[in-house]
């Protein structure tokens, strides 16, 4: 605050918003064109120029005329790889071979009958000689063909070498299952390394495009030149108008707060001189202060500005100045000052209450000066009357 009690002026955020901008355009156009030098190398230059129309920075490369027939060829070689590859895509697609294999078990059946054959040529000498033995062994006992007891015993010879045979069969089918099989696993693997020798020759001529591909690629990148980088132009950011009137708008809230405030600690010293006073008469001063400078002020009080004129009961006054709370408080700008809280007044007196500047609450004081007249002269009633509270 100056010396007279005013607030200083704010700046003008807005043209020093504006002059920022200006200088940072300034600077970043110095460091865009420090960033554009020419370049000279080996295998060519790079330099820059601006375009006024488009306001954008044009990078131009010269090549050596060597490296340039050198990039030519080689875009020509890409050019008749890509027409070969063309009529590579343009072939029937791969095919697997033909027949495939199913799976047989007759296959096996020679395998199984020699097999059983085998077995049987093993074990039909020794069933004769079993059979000569039982013959001798059954009349030595004195038994001959055509008895009981011979019988029983000729029966039973007979059918344990009937389950040798059995066996010897079963076990030869099983052997021509496995001979099935593994003919066929034979078969599969053939027909898997005929169709993989197919693909191969399938793949060939893609193979050795990509290898002549990476070789063209390699020629290509060998003879490319290349260049210090260098930052592109920088964006040059416009004023900040809407910060600018923000914080001038915050400012300009800010003395008027500062006025106001003063305003009333003007009010309310003399509003609380006379609230003292009407305080001391009644035996409390320092209530009479408080509330006397709360309703301190200037304002338009004329009759032929008001409507619907309609005189408030003391009592009333009285009983509604109970109900609010006077307070002592420090504002923004650091002047103390006496006054009443707006959030307590709405919770009493809504219709006293209304949001301000950037929403903060405002209290209609003129309406607690009236009430605070009314409340003095309820209390001047009541100790005239002898109730000397």
């Amino acid at each position: 605050m100056g010396p007279s009690g005013g607030s200083t002026p704010p700046p003008d955020y807005a043209a020093l918003a504006r002059q920022q901008a200006d200088i940072d355009k300034q600077a970043n156009e110095r460091n865009t064109i420090a960033n554009r030098p020419t370049q000279i190398g080996m295998l060519g230059s790079i330099d820059w120029a601006f375009d006024p129309t488009s306001g954008r920075w044009i990078q131009k490369e010269t090549l050596d005329p060597r490296i340039k027939a050198i990039q030519d060829k080689a875009i020509g070689m890409q050019g008749q790889q890509m027409g070969q590859l063309q009529q590579l895509n343009a072939r029937d697609p791969f095919k697997t071979v033909s027949g495939a294999t199913a799976y047989d078990s007759k296959t096996g059946d020679a395998y199984s009958k020699l097999f059983t054959q085998n077995l049987l040529a093993r074990v039909t000498p020794q069933q004769q000689i079993d059979k000569q033995q039982m013959e001798t062994k059954l009349r030595l006992q004195g038994l001959v063909p055509g008895t009981q007891a011979y019988n029983a015993a000729y029966q039973n010879l007979l059918t344990s070498q009937g389950d040798v045979q059995a066996k010897a069969q079963l076990e030869g089918m099983l052997a021509g299952g496995a001979e099935a099989r593994a003919n066929y696993q034979t078969q599969m693997q053939g027909q898997q390394q005929r169709n993989a020798q197919a693909l191969q020759e399938y793949m060939t001529p893609y193979q050795t495009m990509g290898n002549m591909q990476d070789l063209t690629a390699g020629s290509w990148g060998a003879y490319m030149p290349s260049y210090q980088g260098y930052g592109t132009s920088q964006g040059s950011p416009g004023a900040d108008m809407m910060g600018a009137a923000q914080s001038q708008y915050a400012a300009q809230v800010q003395q008027a707060t500062d006025r106001a405030a003063r305003r009333q600690a003007q009010g309310s010293g003399w509003g609380a001189l006379a609230g003292a006073a009407v305080g001391t008469y009644f035996g409390q001063p320092q209530a009479g202060a408080a509330v006397g400078g709360a309703a301190g002020g200037y304002l338009y009080s004329d009759a032929d500005l008001k409507n619907h004129i309609t005189v408030i009961p003391d009592e009333d006054a009285y009983n509604a100045m109970l109900r609010v709370q006077p307070h002592s408080f420090v504002w923004p700008s650091g002047q103390r000052a006496a006054g009443l809280i707006a959030q307590e007044v709405a919770k009493e007196f809504p219709h006293l209450v209304k949001p301000g500047n950037q929403g903060y609450l405002m209290v209609d004081y003129e309406a607690f000066t009236a009430l605070l007249l009314g409340a003095f002269r309820h209390l001047a009633k009541e100790k005239a009357n002898g109730h000397d509270n």
